[in-house]
């Protein structure tokens, strides 16, 4: 943001993109899509729903298609392309198991090397 913002502009934009990220993992299911997640819910269930862990993930692992596209660009542009995708093309994964299938299918792993 420039640093002609005001502090209202930056709370109103941040207002913003919390309900945008909410919208875009309810659309997801809210919980992490990986079959072999083995995070242990309260309930007693697998599959992480820890909103703060949730991770939207591009299935295919073409990522960086969308992040050459969209830089310098508001953190909101992500949840967006979420919610008017009817493809499925994103998933949600808790951070373990976004990590997991970027190492396995090494999916734009430079940081890694």
């Amino acid at each position: 943001m420039s640093k002609y913002t005001t502090e209202g502009q930056r709370i109103k934009q941040r207002t913003y993109n919390r309900r945008l990220r909410t919208k875009a993992l309810e659309k997801l299911g809210n919980k992490c899509s990986s079959p072999n997640c083995r995070w242990l819910n309260e309930d007693g269930t697998f599959g992480c729903i820890d909103k703060d862990l949730l991770q939207v993930d591009h299935v295919n692992g073409d990522g960086y298609k969308d992040r050459q596209h969209r830089r310098n660009q508001d953190p909101g542009v992500l949840c967006r392309l979420v919610l008017r995708d009817f493809e499925g093309r994103f998933q949600l994964l808790c951070a373990n198991c976004n990590w997991k299938k970027r190492i396995k299918n090494k999916e734009d792993n430079q940081c890694l090397d």
